[in-house]
């Protein structure tokens, strides 16, 4: 299942372009994942994070809801607004149950069919390839789509250092101008921690970035760092690392991730209408459309 987190450069629609473009900033993370985790009474073991009424939140629990990708990179902060996330879940799940919500048949229904989703969900992701494609296999995707991976924008490739003030990025640019690794103050300095590792946030257009980053960084030559630039995220310096042309090709191991993506759900779907042919005729399976159009036509009533 998808987790929704916020991310660093709000993507601006984009017709046609399927690709993510930017790396995931995890602040206010908490709120838009909707910590889902299942409560456990109080017998349950395991250290306790947090508790209301019954229900009880333990450590293993909030390392589960966590995606794999984050889980080495959030902070302690970040922890805490998800268990604080948690017991306002908690506090409203369990006022809507004492008002006798989760009871009521329309809720009942909507329960059933979210539980028929997450099941299907599971058995889709199981259909999923377990092949894993050779490089070969991708690079003859990449040959024989080409048409998919041509810029339709300019597009700028950096890595950044956040920070939350102004003051801290002039700082960092110094020192990087002095000569320490940009890497070093990468790691030490920035608040960042989906990009920790490299401060890459691929490439990106006016359209995904904005106009004010891009006016930031457009200007600037491959290896320049910019001066501070502010977002609602902090302070940022940018170090420009290649820059190129709308209706240029992507390079291959840009968009190899992409491509096993693409092969995947080709794969899936495949699987699934296979199965559901095998499916149709060892099940019963009976449309009735006879009293919908009569329905629909009918005439209506003025």
């Amino acid at each position: 299942m998808k987790i929704f987190r916020t991310i660093l450069f709000r993507q601006r629609p984009d017709p046609g372009r399927k690709r993510k473009g930017f790396r995931l900033l995890s602040s206010g993370l908490c709120i838009l994942m909707g910590l889902s985790c299942q409560p456990r009474k109080e017998e349950s073991r395991g250290a306790i994070l947090a508790r209301v009424g019954d229900a009880v939140l333990t450590l293993e629990e909030l390392g589960a809801c966590i995606p794999d990708d984050l889980a080495g990179s959030l902070s302690l902060d970040d922890k805490k607004r998800m268990i604080e996330r948690w017991v306002e879940e908690q506090l409203l799940y369990q006022e809507a149950r004492r008002r006798g919500i989760d009871r009521e048949d329309r809720i009942q229904k909507l329960i059933e069919n979210s539980k028929v989703d997450i099941v299907v969900s599971e058995l889709l992701q199981r259909l999923d390839d377990d092949h894993s494609p050779t490089d070969d296999e991708l690079l003859q995707y990449y040959n024989e789509h080409q048409d998919e991976f041509i810029r339709e924008d300019d597009e700028i490739w950096a890595r950044h250092i956040l920070v939350a003030t102004k003051a801290e990025a002039r700082r960092i640019r110094a020192r990087i101008l002095a000569g320490e690794p940009f890497e070093q103050l990468l790691q030490e300095q920035s608040k960042d921690p989906a990009t920790i590792d490299s401060g890459d946030l691929g490439y990106f257009s006016r359209k995904s970035a904005g106009d004010d980053l891009w006016n930031a960084v457009s200007q600037l030559r491959v290896g320049v760092l910019s001066k501070p630039v502010k977002t609602e995220f902090g302070y940022h310096i940018i170090e420009v690392l290649d820059k190129k042309r709308q209706g240029s090709l992507r390079a291959f191991d840009k968009v190899k991730a992409d491509i096993v993506g693409k092969r995947s759900l080709i794969k899936q779907q495949e699987k699934v209408q296979s199965l559901l042919k095998k499916l149709k005729t060892q099940t019963v399976c009976e449309i009735h459309l006879k009293p919908l159009e009569e329905i629909h036509s009918s005439p209506s009533e003025d």
